[in-house]
């Protein structure tokens, strides 16, 4: 008999978000699965297989969890007394408790965990609404932890700060499922597409790639650009000029004095920023907080050598693959240091040790379906 699997996760169908595109892993992987009966509840439209089950998305962020979590217990409830009940965030699912099959959430960032630690940072940063929504979101993540069968981590940092923020009753339920990346969307392609970027005299192109410009630290690397030696061009894919300098208004005359060209291509679409990696020199990623690190496992499947902060589990990338170099967060003068570094002698980055490390889509997926046969 095979093992029953419902996967319940926010959206569907668009695949622009990180979220989407793990569920679209998951659902190629187990929807033919010989031993796995594997249903997919989200919100969206256009249901084409009948265990691809979508609702209308409601009004409000609130409302979209509680609705698509209602839609999976009904379910569960529906397919009979045993299976397992996979939710992509074990925060905002309160309901999923009362579920008649173990339940079990993923955990894909550790920023809940800081909300007593990082209180005044928090405050000061993102004001005391951003606080209290974050408190709320630790208690019920705390309470999942403690009540659920399983919880996936998506690094050993994130886990390590659950197990020290939470305590949980049952540690040993607490399991890392590294996040992946589908490495053969981003290998060069032998025509590579047009040169989105608009380089002059041949300039090393450094790619820094974040909508959450803040957290990912790119006011450090422009106070950076002075202390670097070779003139190069900094592509910043995710914001616009007027977003960050809305942000950071006393950064303004240092993009516009400075012998670096600077280019803001804003939100882009995923084959732009496809291309915008195999056209760069180096990716750089400055974050202050990062559970993981997508961004660099996508710049080495590329074949770029990275810059970045030292936080999070970007050590275990760089641990584990190489093509990186570490500095420690919020100190421009060594991440100049760093990637003046890169530029004149780039760290070696391998396609074979990335192809058979952990962080390939199908080294995640055999690990997740070992789990659910289990």
């Amino acid at each position: 008999m095979k093992r029953k699997v419902i996967f319940i996760t926010t959206s569907w169908g668009k695949g622009g978000t990180g979220p989407e595109i793990y569920a679209r892993y998951l659902w190629e992987a187990f929807r033919d699965d010989p031993e796995i009966e594997f249903h997919l509840v989200a919100t969206g439209s256009d249901s084409t297989h009948p265990r691809l089950h979508l609702i209308k998305p409601p009004e409000g962020s609130l409302a979209l969890y509680k609705a698509v979590a209602e839609k999976g217990l009904a379910l569960a409830r529906s397919l009979g007394p045993s299976g397992i009940l996979h939710v992509n965030s074990s925060n905002l699912h309160a309901c999923l408790l009362s579920s008649p099959w173990p339940v079990w959430g993923q955990i894909n960032d550790y920023e809940n965990t800081t909300v007593f630690s990082q209180a005044f940072k928090i405050i000061k940063t993102y004001g005391v609404r951003r606080w209290v929504a974050l408190l709320r979101r630790w208690w019920l993540e705390r309470q999942f932890v403690n009540e659920q069968a399983l919880t996936l981590c998506n690094s050993q940092f994130t886990q390590q700060n659950i197990l020290a923020a939470y305590r949980p009753k049952h540690p040993e339920r607490l399991k890392v499922l590294y996040k992946a990346v589908d490495t053969s969307q981003f290998e060069r392609p032998a025509v590579l597409p047009a040169n989105p970027h608009r380089v002059v005299d041949n300039r090393p192109v450094v790619l820094y790639v974040g909508s959450d410009f803040r957290r990912k630290g790119l006011d450090d690397l422009i106070n950076a650009l002075p202390l670097i030696k070779t003139p190069l061009h900094l592509s910043i894919a995710g914001v616009t000029e007027q977003q960050f300098v809305k942000e950071f208004t006393e950064l303004a005359s240092t993009l516009n004095n400075t012998v670096h060209t600077i280019e803001f291509h804003g939100q882009t679409q995923r084959e732009t920023t496809k291309a915008l990696f195999w056209h760069a020199n180096l990716f750089c990623l400055p974050s202050r907080s990062e559970a993981l690190g997508v961004a660099i496992l996508e710049a080495l499947a590329a074949g770029l050598p990275c810059v970045a902060n030292s936080v999070g589990g970007i050590p275990e990338i760089a641990q584990q693959l190489g093509g990186c170099i570490l500095v420690s967060p919020d100190n421009p003068p060594k991440l100049a240091s760093a990637i003046n570094q890169a530029i004149t002698h780039p760290p070696v980055v391998s396609k074979l040790i990335l192809s058979t490390s952990p962080f390939t889509v199908s080294a995640m997926t055999q690990s997740l379906r070992s789990l659910y046969l289990k």
